[in-house]
This record gives C-alpha cells, structure tokens and sequence, in this order.
C-alpha cells in the first residue's frame, strides 16, 4: 500500500518571500519554482470539472489530464538548500491564488512507494489519481545510490512509466543528482533503455532539473541564533530568532 497524502503536513512558513538564497544556483531553482506556482495559478481554469481524479488504470479510458505531456520537475542539492522549502512554497501560493487545485495534488515524503497491482496487472494510481504528485526527498534513506537496488529501480520505474503515460507532472526532491547518479542507476537495470529515455524526455521536454547545491541554511541559521544570543544573553525579553 501507498502512503497517506500529506499535503495537510505543508509548513505555512514555507513561502517564496522568506527563502533566503545563498548563491546563484539557489536564486536560479527559486526563480523557476515561482515561475511554475505562476504557471498553476494562471491555468488553474484546467482543473475545473472533475480533471483532478485520473481514470485507475492503464485499462481504462483515462479523464483527460490537464497537461499535453508527463513532466518531471526534479530539484537535487546537499541537505539544508531549500529542496523542501521550495516545493512548499509552491503549494503554499496555491493555497493563497488557486485553492482549486489543491484537490489534484498528492504530496508525499518519504520512501517511494509501490502502486497497487490489480489482477490483470494493470497498475492503479495509488497517488490518489492526482494528476500532480509531489516526492520530496526521494531515496532519503540511502546514503548512496549504490545501495539502490532492483527493488528499488521497480518501484521508481513504475512510478515513472506512470508519469509518462497518464501525463502527470512530477515535483521531486533529492540530495542526488539527476544527471550524475539516478540516471546512472537506472541504467545500471534498464537494460531496454526505455525507462532512461522517458525520464530524459519527462525532464528534457516540458519539464526541468534545478539544482540548489550551496552553503546549508540550517547550519547559517544556527550561527545567526548563536550571534543573536550572544548579544541578547542580558536581556531576558529579546527573542532568540534570527534577525
């Protein structure tokens, strides 16, 4: 079985105004995803009617999705660079300018999981039938793509032959890198090439890979909190917070 939809977990805090950038590749990646929470908000026209649910299986007659193609917005970076805070921000300004479109996202943290198999092995959306899924941190719990493996590739390449042929769009997060290590996993099983090709085309196409590699933010954080104590320690009324 999946996981349970968190999107009730998003962080309000979480927004475009408060994501304080460190270097241009993390300008850059919150550049782009104001641009895609901009592209939702102006087309939230196309989730109107009944697009959120997609038909269960690849057997039946699917509801049109409101995309023309699968996409894959893949986000890759060092821990403490925003990942999550930049996928947040998205859903958070759609909670303020497209409410509407909430219903058509399935945001999940955590391991990949497996789509439920029916008995003619046609694969259900175990997302929801949500035409917009969310992965943040994907393969959060390997230290290296190494320790990746078939079951592994199974799971993703299910998931993503279900990206490219219901036309869903893909929000991922990942301290790995698309090009340098889960492209090379995947090929170390896709012995067809297929699955590399479509993540290529998924990424390639409509879709984008930004990378937020910088200094860790949590680390900053903690230094500022230390400073700000330091000046503060005889003042038992000044907060704590970063200033």
């Amino acid at each position: 079985m999946g996981g349970k939809n968190q999107i009730q977990d998003i962080r309000p805090g979480s927004t475009f105004s408060n994501y304080a950038p460190q270097n241009e590749n993390q300008k850059t990646a919150a550049s782009n995803l104001r641009a895609l929470a901009q592209s939702f908000v102006d087309n939230k026209a196309l989730f109107a009617g009944g697009a959120a649910a997609l038909s269960p299986s690849f057997g039946h007659v699917a509801k049109p999705s409101p995309f023309p193609d699968g996409m894959i917005i893949f986000l890759h970076g060092t821990s403490g660079t925003g990942k999550s805070h930049l996928i947040e921000a998205v859903i958070n300004q759609l909670k303020d300018d497209a409410p509407e479109i909430l219903p058509s996202i399935y945001f999940y943290r955590g391991k990949l999981h497996y789509p439920v198999l029916d008995g003619s092995d046609n694969m259900h959306l175990d997302y929801e039938r949500k035409p917009i899924i969310v992965v943040d941190d994907l393969f959060a719990d390997k230290q290296s793509l190494q320790q990746a493996d078939s079951s592994d590739y199974k799971t993703l390449s299910t998931f993503l032959t279900m990206v490219y042929e219901k036309k869903c769009l893909a929000v991922m997060s990942s301290n790995f890198s698309l090009a340098d290590e889960l492209l090379p996993f995947l090929q170390r099983h896709d012995r067809i090439g297929r699955i590399t090709s479509r993540v290529q085309e998924l990424v390639g196409g409509r879709g984008f890979s930004v990378d937020t590699s910088g200094p860790d933010y949590r680390v900053k954080l903690a230094e500022d909190m230390q400073r700000s104590q330091k000046r503060n320690q005889m003042n038992p009324f000044a907060s704590l917070k970063s200033p």
